[in-house]
C-alpha cells in the first residue's frame, strides 16, 4: 500500500518525514528519486528517514500499491487520476510557503525566479493554491491534512493524528535542533521563520498574492496578505514593478549573452588566424619539399638511378609503377 506524503514545496514535507522517522520509526520514499538525498546530504537523509532507491516509475509505484507493506512516498506532484491511495497532506500559510520557495529557487545553481513569478506559479509545480486544492479536493477515501506549524513543534495533536491515520503509536523523541539541521543543509533549512517569510512577501507583492490565492488562504484559515488599502491600485503598482524587474533581468541576460557572443567571436577569429597560419606553414613546407625533390631529380645519382631502372624494364625485370 502507498500512503502519499503530499505537499507544495517548502510546506513541511521534510518535517513530516522527520517526525515519521523519529517518533514512529518509519522510513519514507520519494517519487522525485534519490535527488532528495543528494539535495540534503547523507547525514540529514538519515535523520529524515529517507530510504535510498532508484527512480519510482509507474511500474514501481503499482508494485508498491499492490504490496501488503506500507510505503510512505513523498510527492510534490499533483494527485494521479484514478488512484485512490491514502494521503497525508501538509499545508502551510501560502505567504510563507511561497517566500520560502522563492529563496529555494534562487539557491546557487538554480535558474532563479523573481518573487512575483513564484507567486504567479511560473515555476516548477505551478500555482500554490491550485496545487493545494488538487490534493484537498481529490476523491480520496482517506486523507489527513496537517499544518506546518503543528509539525514544527510538533504538537501532541499532530502526532496523535498521524498515529491514528497510520495505525502506529508515536514514541517520545527529543526534537531535532534547528541549528543542527541548518548546519547540515543550509539551503533546505534556511530560517524556519514564518514571520520573516511573510514579511518578505508582503513587502513585495501582497496584492498579487491575494488576487491569485486569497480564496485558498481563507479556506485554510490563514489571513490575507493585505489588511487595508486599495487592492486594485496596489496590484497595478506591483505588476508594473514586476514587469520592470523582468525587463531588467532580460536586459542583464542579453548583456551577458552579448559578452559571451563577443568572446565566442574572438575565439573564432583566433582559431581562423591560427588555421591560416598553419595552412601557410604547411604550404611553405610543401614548396620546400618540392624544391628538394626537383633538386634530387637533377642530381647525378638520380640520373644514374633512372638509367638502371630503364635497363631493368627493357629486360623485363622491373614492372612499371
Amino acid at each position: 500500500m502507498i500512503v502519499w506524503l503530499a505537499s507544495y514545496p517548502r510546506s513541511g514535507n521534510t518535517l513530516l518525514r522527520m517526525l515519521l522517522s523519529r517518533h514512529f520509526g518509519l522510513r519514507s520514499w520519494s517519487v522525485h528519486g534519490d535527488g532528495d538525498a543528494r539535495d540534503i546530504g547523507a547525514e540529514l537523509a538519515s535523520i529524515v528517514g529517507f530510504e535510498p532507491h532508484g527512480p519510482l516509475g509507474e511500474d514501481a509505484l503499482a508494485e508498491m500499491a499492490a504490496s501488503d507493506e506500507t510505503f510512505l512516498v513523498k510527492t510534490h506532484n499533483l494527485p494521479p487520476p484514478g488512484r485512490d491511495w491514502p494521503a497525508i497532506c501538509v499545508v502551510r500559510d501560502g505567504r510563507s510557503a511561497l517566500a520560502s520557495y522563492w529563496h529555494y529557487r534562487n539557491r546557487p545553481g538554480d535558474v532563479g525566479h523573481t518573487m512575483p513569478e513564484v507567486v504567479a506559479g511560473a515555476v516548477q509545480f505551478g500555482s500554490w493554491s491550485a496545487h493545494v486544492a488538487a490534493w484537498l479536493d481529490a476523491p480520496l477515501s482517506r486523507r489527513l491534512v496537517l499544518r506546518y506549524e503543528d509539525l514544527a513543534g510538533p504538537s501532541p495533536g499532530a502526532l496523535a493524528a498521524i498515529g491514528d491515520f497510520l495505525g502506529h503509536a508515536p514514541a517520545p523523541a527529543p526534537p531535532a535542533e534547528f541549528a543542527t539541521l541548518n548546519a547540515l543543509a543550509p539551503t533546505h533549512f534556511r530560517g524556519g521563520s514564518d514571520a520573516r517569510n511573510i514579511a518578505e512577501l508582503q513587502a513585495c507583492c501582497p496584492a498579487l498574492f491575494d488576487a491569485l490565492h486569497g480564496p485558498m488562504q481563507a479556506r485554510l484559515g490563514y489571513p490575507p496578505a493585505m489588511a487595508a488599502g486599495d487592492p486594485e491600485a496596489a496590484l497595478a503598482a506591483e505588476l508594473a514593478a514586476a514587469m520592470t524587474a523582468l525587463r531588467e533581468a532580460r536586459d542583464a541576460a542579453l548583456a551577458r549573452a552579448g559578452g559571451a557572443e563577443a568572446h565566442a567571436a574572438e575565439r573564432i577569429a583566433a582559431l581562423e588566424a591560427s588555421h591560416a597560419a598553419a595552412r601557410a606553414g604547411l604550404e611553405a613546407a610543401l614548396c620546400t619539399l618540392r624544391q628538394e625533390l626537383d633538386g634530387m631529380r637533377r642530381s647525378p645519382f638520380w640520373r644514374a638511378r633512372e638509367r638502371v631502372v630503364g635497363l631493368l624494364r627493357s629486360a623485363g625485370l622491373r614492372r612499371r609503377g
